[in-house]
């Protein structure tokens, strides 16, 4: 129970002062990216859209803002809502070093349970980001090998869970106990297969976010209210999701004195992490050498199995090097 303790001792008792100034300036740069990056699939993105009426269909509390939509609901549906619009245009932030988007999986929850408690400082809301993000990073940190080819899980959604219910757990003020318990629930709500999410036919990868911050929200809500969970959760998701294979140490060094806002990067083009490093050598190599696009009959790219994914493009023949094999795919819609 030490690492689930340590962890919620860490959420709770960070105060605002506690923050380096660089940290809250990095934090507030994120929190005006993951807001400009939700208002466009409100209207360009169908799913979100069906989310929007499903939520207006049931009715219920005035609460928190459906961004872009307009009106309220309860919050824990604005944190659905507004979940489900942090990754449709794939403009997200993200880490290099591994699979993870923090902020689409803490401002929505964090948001939403600021407008049900209401007047909360900047200060409280930058400090609830900035703790949420950290430990969303750090929880994506410490599974060895690649957590997108190693197991069935999906990270982002998996730990996305946690740093939600942090984030709603700090605003809610929770003691320590029940931000254990919170995250005892949350342990409860992890989920994501990536067959699902990555199945062509499937629209779930674009709105993903939306279920974690749900469910984060309500975690901290039924933990404020006295319910009790699980009070080794952190232990148990790294022992039944990831077989005990993990780096402890990542989730503790420096805890509470460097925060992972720093490492966290925000997106140049509005694509998977993987694909930026082909797009800047093309735009690289275009100016350097002045290419003409015309001319072009095959590019050759040297790729992992993830990335392999995020770089073919529909209805092209593609050529790719894999392994060291250079091979020539079918004709596909992936």
């Amino acid at each position: 129970m030490k690492l689930t303790r340590t962890l919620a001792e860490n959420m709770v008792y960070t105060k605002y002062e506690d923050l380096p100034k660089k940290v809250v300036l990095k934090t507030k740069r994120h929190i005006l990216d993951i807001l400009g990056v939700m208002f466009p699939p409100s209207s360009l993105e169908k799913a979100c859209a069906a989310l929007e009426e499903i939520t207006r269909e049931g009715e219920g509390k005035e609460e928190s803002t459906l961004i872009g939509f307009g009106g309220k609901a309860p919050c824990w549906m604005a944190a659905f809502v507004n979940g489900s619009l942090a990754h449709p245009m794939d403009y997200d932030d993200t880490t290099d070093e591994f699979a993870n988007h923090p902020s689409a999986h803490t401002f929505p929850a964090a948001l939403a349970v600021a407008e049900k408690v209401g007047n909360v400082s900047g200060q409280k809301f930058i400090t609830a980001m900035a703790l949420g993000i950290d430990l969303n990073a750090r929880l994506s940190a410490a599974p060895k090998g690649s957590i997108l080819e190693d197991y069935p899980w999906v990270p982002i959604t998996v730990f996305g869970v946690f740093s939600a219910t942090a984030a709603a757990g700090k605003l809610l003020e929770l003691t320590d106990q029940e931000m254990v318990n919170a995250f005892g629930i949350a342990l409860d709500r992890a989920s994501g297969l990536l067959e699902s999410i990555a199945s062509p036919d499937s629209e779930m990868r674009g709105i993903r976010d939306s279920f974690g911050n749900r469910e984060g929200v309500l975690a901290a809500l039924m933990a404020k209210k006295g319910i009790s969970a699980c009070q080794d959760s952190i232990e148990k998701l790294y022992k039944f999701f990831y077989n005990n294979d993990y780096d402890s140490s990542k989730l503790t060094s420096n805890l509470g004195s460097q925060f992972w806002v720093l490492k966290v990067g925000l997106k140049a083009w509005p694509v998977c992490r993987a694909a930026h490093t082909y797009i800047k050598a093309a735009l690289d190599i275009a100016t350097e050498y002045e290419v003409d696009p015309e001319r072009i009959k095959e590019v050759l790219l040297p790729v992992g199995t993830f990335a392999k994914s995020q770089t073919e493009y529909k209805r092209q023949t593609i050529f790719t090097v894999y392994n060291g094999r250079s091979f020539r795919q079918k004709k596909t819609d992936n």
